[in-house]
């Protein structure tokens, strides 16, 4: 049961564009939840930009709650100690301040060494052109990497390492639906099975 709701900036969604200057900074996460999937959210730029008028048709954006626990705990590697949960265009509080107007679905869960998964959809439908775009621009300064990605138009996966953590994150376009997921760990995450096998999980949640 997720236990907060939150929604995210424009403003934060944009700059996601121009790179991730804060992933696997200590202030990332929610603790450092929050900022991983704000900071790694991509959304199209103003002459790309979906319409607003209808949510995806190819993806659930109640997904959240059907991700499996047993996924969520064998991607943390334990116990969740704090999740949340965030829908657009809404304010809320969250750890870290308030956040106001988001436009993706989203939730996380971190476990007690920083750990974190995280998982969002853009609320507006989004286009091939529009994948293809947001594809290019995704994960500027970081590095990037072979990971699978059944039936998606479009998709890329990134990996950002800092000094003290990894942000391993996969995005991808399906059907008209861009759908994103992460994994946060302490040090140099070297098996992507483990990043790939969470993201099969918010896949088969999310698709419809």
């Amino acid at each position: 049961m997720l236990s907060r709701s939150r929604a995210l900036p424009a403003a934060v969604l944009m700059a996601a564009l121009l790179g991730l200057s804060g992933c696997g900074d200590d202030t990332d996460e929610p603790t450092t939840t929050a900022s991983d999937s704000a900071g790694a959210t991509d959304s199209p730029t103003a002459s790309t930009s979906p319409s607003e008028t209808a949510a995806p048709s190819s993806a659930r954006t109640d997904f959240c709650a059907q991700i499996p626990k047993p996924a969520i705990r064998t991607a943390l590697y334990g116990a969740a100690i704090y999740d949340e949960a965030w829908a657009p265009g809404k304010d809320a509080d969250v750890r870290g301040g308030v956040h106001a107007e988001g436009a993706e679905f989203g939730c996380a869960w971190t476990a007690k060494d920083g750990t974190t998964v995280t998982a969002w959809l853009f609320a507006a439908p989004v286009s091939a052109d529009e994948g293809a775009t947001l594809v290019k621009k995704a994960g500027a300064g970081c590095e990037h990497k072979k990971m699978r990605a059944p039936g998606a138009d479009a998709a890329v996966t990134v990996q950002c390492i800092s000094d003290d953590d990894t942000v391993t994150r996969t995005q991808a376009l399906y059907g008209d639906a861009w759908l994103s997921c992460s994994l946060q760990t302490p040090g140099i995450l070297t098996r992507l099975d483990r990043a790939a096998d969470w993201c099969d999980a918010v896949r088969e949640a999310a698709l419809v």
